[in-house]
């Protein structure tokens, strides 16, 4: 039984001026009901299913995230028309013998029968140099080319001008060429061996953004090398922005976006482990948390943000104004974006963004917020990258794995907090609100996340002052002794063999724990409330915000 290739949202066309014997054009491409296993890549049809296929991966992401593709067409109307083999316009690749691909806008010649113009996806080829053979030694032979609708990574990058030209009526942002980088690159990580840490490759190919083409745009730039919001490599930008990001500067820009969002993955997830090999399930769902906060980001644009800045404030509220729990398609278990923004926020910060004086060429990470108290955590104060070693100091959301462990890097090194401040102006009045309790075996321990947590008691201590400058201090000893007194009546009322765990909340009004019930967010702990009651919550809550701490015993 023959099948088109289409849904509401996107449709993959026939393409009849470069397949011969195809259907006719602006009409669903279909396909016939047999012969279509074990199909070599080099042939049209090959095409016309990768197109199909990347087009139904990218468009069910966005509905499994609770984004619906209809909430971007404020400028255009659908469905997003995919031509799996075309030609690129203007120039001399308009016969489709190019490497490239192409989102355009078309416009009815009657604008009484269309309002607003559609949008189309032109896919030229990925190879010119090899073409395979196709019924040789028949009337019918002819030499079919492998199509760019192979690459899933480049379609992804298209598919970020799609957002762009549905959402704010322009192919690129005005800061930069686009987001399909970053959506290039935080998708397809967790499927790839190159991020594996078994790769027996260089492993600066996990910053390669398109791997399999010869496109030397990397996602793991960073500003000590001038790849900075206000480095070098993006000062043209800022001071003479470009009318669209056509000009060839918005790509290198495109880079530091693309780097910013993979740093975001990482630090969400994307790092983790299972033992020595990649948690797959886990740096999947970091992959999902990025997409959302990035497409959720766009989504909330009126008009095409001049500044960088914009699309980062859009992030943040994408996090903290989400629904209270938001469903990771690929990744397992729901997610309360709330967890997220002040991640986003480092992550802009650490590529550049926030520095002390604008007016500067800056080779260094951005200012942290003025206040940024935070509790201390293992974390390394460094984390390589492709272009070297990067230092961003304590209480940073620096990429580790985020596996449940109590070695783990993510959670305190001892049962007693020690904290500072990031920033450059004292919090005072700060408090300290600590809960102890233990983790049942209720689930095996390749089901770890799944694991509830039991809450026993809390105590709250305060107020007191933190200086500014990143110096670890520690609480006065008559409160040590209260967490001690906690600890130890806990330890007397958990099972036997149960996991006990203490976590702590940090807050002042300048810098609000995200757990504050004064900071009004869904992961809000209200007076007589408890911290989360399933492991995945927990570590989601406490590795999003240097305001908290957890540990767990052995």
């Amino acid at each position: 039984m023959a099948s088109r290739c289409n849904s509401s949202a996107y449709e993959v066309r026939n393409c009849p001026r470069f397949v011969p014997g195809d259907g006719v054009g602006k009409l669903p491409k279909t396909l016939p009901g047999t012969g279509l296993s074990d199909l070599p890549p080099r042939r049209n049809i090959s095409s016309a299913i990768s197109a199909y296929w990347h087009s139904k991966t990218f468009f069910d992401t966005m509905r499994g995230l609770g984004l619906a593709p209809e909430s971007y067409m404020a400028t255009a109307e659908g469905p997003l028309a995919v031509h799996y083999r075309s030609g690129i316009v203007p120039g001399p690749g308009r016969d489709g013998r190019t490497i490239n691909a192409q989102v355009r806008y078309e416009v009815a010649p009657d604008a009484t029968l269309q309002s607003k113009p559609s949008i189309d996806m032109h896919l030229a080829l990925a190879n010119l140099n090899r073409w395979a053979r196709v019924k040789a030694g028949t009337p019918g032979s002819q030499l079919e080319p492998l199509g760019m609708a192979s690459c899933g990574r480049w379609m992804m990058h298209e598919f970020g001008h799609y957002l762009l030209a549905a959402r704010i009526g322009q192919l690129e942002f005005d800061f930069a060429h686009s987001a399909g980088d970053s959506l290039a690159a935080v998708f397809f990580d967790p499927l790839s061996d190159l991020s594996s840490p078994t790769y027996p490759g260089d492993p600066r190919m996990r910053g390669w953004t398109f791997p399999f083409v010869f496109a030397p745009r990397r996602h793991d730039r960073t500003p000590a090398m001038g790849w900075g919001w206000y480095g070098l490599l993006n000062r043209s930008v800022i001071e003479d922005p470009p009318d669209s990001g056509t000009e060839h500067k918005a790509y290198l820009t495109e880079q530091v976006l693309s780097s910013t969002c993979f740093l975001l993955y990482r630090s969400l997830g994307g790092d983790t482990l299972a033992g020595t090999e990649a948690d797959w399930a886990q740096r999947t769902r970091a992959s999902d948390m990025t997409l959302y906060l990035l497409m959720q980001g766009m989504a909330g644009l009126a008009q095409s943000p001049s500044r960088a800045e914009m699309l980062e404030v859009g992030m943040e509220e994408a996090g903290w104004s989400a629904p209270a729990s938001v469903p990771l398609p690929r990744g397992g278990a729901d997610w309360q974006p709330a967890t997220s923004h002040k991640v986003t926020r480092w992550a802009y910060e650490t590529m550049g963004m926030f520095p002390s004086d604008p007016s500067e060429i800056i080779s260094k990470a951005g200012a942290p917020p003025l206040v940024d108290i935070y509790i201390r955590d293992r974390r390394p104060d460094v984390f390589p990258t492709g272009d070297g070693p990067v230092k961003v100091g304590p209480g940073s959301y620096v990429p580790v794995s985020l596996h449940w462990a109590a070695d783990a890097d993510w959670v305190m090194p001892g049962w007693l907090p020690s904290f500072g401040n990031r920033g450059a102006v004292a919090a005072g009045g700060a408090r300290l609100r600590a809960w102890v309790g233990w983790v049942l075996n209720d689930k095996p321990l390749a089901q770890i996340m799944e694991r509830s947590v039991v809450w026993h008691g809390q105590v709250d201590i305060g107020p007191f002052d933190i200086a500014p400058g990143a110096a670890d201090m520690a609480l006065a000893q008559t409160d040590q002794q209260q967490i001690t007194q906690l600890t130890t009546a806990a330890r007397a009322a958990a099972p036997a063999g149960t996991q006990l765990v203490v976590f702590y909340e940090l807050s002042q009004i300048n810098d609000r724990a995200n757990t504050d019930p004064a900071a009004d967010f869904t992961v809000k702990i209200g007076a007589t409330a408890s911290p989360p009651k399933k492991v995945q919550a927990l570590v989601d809550l406490v590795a999003g915000d240097n305001n908290l701490g957890l540990h767990m015993a052995p």
